[in-house]
């Protein structure tokens, strides 16, 4: 099916395939099966947890911003640039079994910078 994503399981019984250029994967790959393709991480659920937590992390630092700007100005960011735009391709290339303790997490905090700056 198209919605599906696939990730390698971890390759440690796999050597580097002969013939393949120098520099393709990552060093690591057949050791953990972890990569980035395009911007989206595909592995393990460890792998995709840690990468949407560093990046909700930053996230998290441009909401806490967005707390200091006036009422209309803070909602007009939030709602257009700071919400749903900033993660929905980590939610369509990611399986949510790997990530929903992650965005549920992004949702609480988008929810308290909503209330902050509404009152």
């Amino acid at each position: 099916s198209p919605s599906r994503t696939w990730g390698p399981a971890p390759c440690t019984a796999l050597p580097p395939r002969p013939g393949m250029p120098q520099g393709v994967l990552p060093e690591n790959f057949h050791k953990e099966g972890n990569i980035m393709m395009l911007g989206a991480p595909i592995g393990s659920p460890e792998f995709t947890q840690a990468f949407l937590r560093e990046r909700i992390g930053k996230l998290e630092t441009n909401l806490k911003m967005l707390k200091k700007c006036g009422r209309q100005t803070g909602y007009t960011l939030l709602r257009y640039c700071s919400a749903y735009g900033k993660l929905v391709f980590y939610m369509r290339t990611v399986p949510e079994t790997h990530v929903g303790e992650e965005l549920l997490r992004f949702d609480a905090l988008v929810r308290e910078t909503v209330s902050d700056i509404c009152g």
